[in-house]
This record gives structure tokens, sequence and C-alpha cells, in this order.
């Protein structure tokens, strides 16, 4: 993949592009593709878009699926575990990931799920993607070894991450908060929300915003009321 700045994209791209809206674009190796990240503002994310120069076009859904990587299965013996490789674009935004399944060679059991998004120059290898899941895997055990304090630090780093990447991929750092995100934390641990309040407090306090605007918008986007956990 090649890094394209604005000023070289096909002219009928740039019609469709904003320069305000743009966010970066890559040239596919071997291929006439272009792959184009602009801000969706009625979504407030990152969308993704597909361009080929040799049909002066932009890809529908339907074109992109259809020249879709093909999914496979490979084995890392020396990790102990089988890997399923997927295709997926993400709905509403059409970013294209790459989604791994892993199971146990030994036990067949899924290990967990992990994605990343496959048009980037910064994608992790698929060992260090088994690894990092691998780790995340046996990190409950650790966390319940933790007092308090490292418990609210630690969730407060990730959250801060969090917020970071989404504000630096274009949208709104408080999209970060939504079920799915309660959901994962309780995975670690079914007793987060009575952690939540001091989270978000200390979390407002490196941010240096208002702790009381952060809590609202967290309950609003999530649907829960700290007030009530």
């Amino acid at each position: 993949m090649n890094t394209m700045q604005y000023d070289e994209l096909p002219s009928m791209l740039k019609a469709r592009v904003n320069t305000d809206n743009f966010l970066s674009a890559y040239s596919i190796n071997d291929s006439d593709r272009v792959i184009v990240w602009i801000v969706n503002n009625q979504l407030g994310k990152q969308e993704e878009l597909e361009f080929s120069k040799s049909e002066n076009k932009l890809l529908s859904v339907e074109e992109r699926e259809a020249v879709m990587p093909i999914g496979k299965t490979v084995i890392i013996s020396k990790l102990g575990v089988e890997v399923t490789t997927e295709y997926k674009l993400e709905e509403g935004t059409n970013v294209l990931y790459e989604v791994y399944k892993i199971h146990s060679i030994e036990s067949k059991t899924i290990i967990g799920n992990a994605s990343q998004i496959y048009f980037t120059p910064y994608k992790s290898s698929l060992e260090e993607i088994v690894k990092s899941t691998l780790d995340d895997y046996q990190f409950p055990l650790l966390y319940k070894e933790w007092d308090e304090n490292e418990k609210i630090n630690y969730w407060v780093d990730v959250l801060y991450r969090l917020r970071r990447q989404t504000g630096e991929s274009g949208g709104h750092e408080d999209d970060v908060f939504d079920k799915s995100l309660l959901e994962q934390m309780k995975l670690v641990d079914p007793k987060i929300f009575n952690l939540l309040q001091n989270c978000l407090n200390r979390l407002a306090k490196i941010e240096q915003i208002d702790e009381n605007a952060l809590t609202r918008s967290f309950e609003a986007k999530t649907g829960y009321s700290l007030a009530s956990c």
C-alpha cells in the first residue's frame, strides 16, 4: 500500500470526497484500486471508500464483497491454536475488517475472537494477534488478584486509549461508550459497575473535562444509570 495525498486522487474521486472530510488514502499494490478514509458526519465515524481507476467509479458494497479476499484456516502449532480468518465490511462505515476466530487445538474450544482493519499500513501479524488474544484469555485470572485502585487505573487507561483512537479516526471520543463496551468489561469484571463512577471521575481529571458531563454522556450512550448500579 502506498499513501496518497488528496491532490493525487482521481478527479472523479475528488468530486465525491470533500477536503474537510478527507482523512487518508492508499493505492493498493498490484491493483487499480484506491482506498479512501473519510469522516462520515452523520455517523460520527470513519467511513471507507473503494475506488476503481480502470472503471472510474466507486465500488458498491456488493462489488466490494465480490472481490474480498477468501477466508482461510491455519494452524500455529507452537501456540497450540487453529485460526480461521474471514473478511467482512462493517455495517454503515463499510470499513473492511480481517476477523479471526481462534480455537485451541487441544481442547477444540474457542479461545477468543479478534479483528483488525484490513486496509492499513500498520497491520499486526497473525502471530501477534494470536499472542495478544491469548494474553487477554488469561488476563481475567491476573485481574482478580488486583486491588480496587489497580483495577480502576487499568480501566481508565483502557478508556483513555479507546477515546484517543476514536478521536484520531475522526469520530467523537464519547462514541466508545456503548453497550458492547460494557459487555466486554463485564467479561473481565462482573462487578465493573461498582467501579465505573470512579473510573469516569479519574478519566475526566486526566482529560481535564467536566466529571458530570462525562458521566451524563456515558449514561446516555450506554443506557445505564450509574446511580442505580
